[in-house]
């Protein structure tokens, strides 16, 4: 009767902590654990991702964009995408007070981005290599920009605009306050700690 009681009243206490038990066996083995590995966005992170930085390339300067244009446009293309980043630039248009333009065809790029037509304009948003399987590449000084942005621990999205890469959007999530402590604490415990994340760093 003890055991089971035992282990009720612990599925109880993670409950309350916001950890899920899928199997009481969990319990009986996690006290073997050297390795603790978590998810990033969410977990580690507050899960609210929020613009960060905007540079605008010199094809999008010829093209008549500042960083206002930039984000107004890209937020237009990205507002009936799903992922956290989407949203993120979208709350970042809101912010400023930026007004959806004219779209349509949206289209949603696993692993790549999203296409769509802007102010009857063809916009790319996402990798790098998205932008590189239309035969749009970043230049040198470019590809500096974002690589500079990438070791920042941001996530960045290059924009293009019918057939040039035209500025770069970054997007970053604040770190929990309380993730340091809990990871010493883990580490402290002989605990080996790993992240799972798709970002470059």
């Amino acid at each position: 009767l003890g055991i089971p009681i035992a282990i009720i009243g612990s599925i109880s206490l993670c409950a309350q902590r916001a950890i899920i038990v899928k199997s009481p066996v969990v319990l009986e083995q996690i006290a073997g654990c050297r390795t603790a590995i978590f998810d990033k966005t969410g977990t580690l992170t507050e899960g609210k991702p929020a613009v960060t930085d905007m540079v605008v390339f010199p094809a999008g300067k010829s093209m008549g964009l500042d960083e206002a244009k930039l984000l107004q446009m890209t937020a237009t293309a990205e507002r009936d995408s799903e992922h956290p980043l989407a949203g993120a630039i979208v709350a970042g248009a809101k912010e400023r007070h930026l007004e959806n333009l004219p779209s349509r065809g949206f289209q949603a790029i696993a692993g790549g981005g999203v296409q769509a037509v802007v102010e009857e304009r063809t916009m790319f948003i996402g990798t790098p290599k998205l932008l590189a399987a239309h035969t749009i590449v970043l230049q040198p000084e470019e590809q500096e920009q974002l690589a500079q942005l990438q070791a920042q621990g941001k996530t960045v999205m290059a924009v293009a605009l019918d057939g040039k890469a035209v500025g770069l959007i970054a997007v970053a999530d604040r770190v929990r306050a309380t993730s340091k402590q809990a990871i010493a604490e883990l580490q402290a415990m002989g605990i080996q700690v790993a992240m799972l994340t798709g970002d470059n760093k």
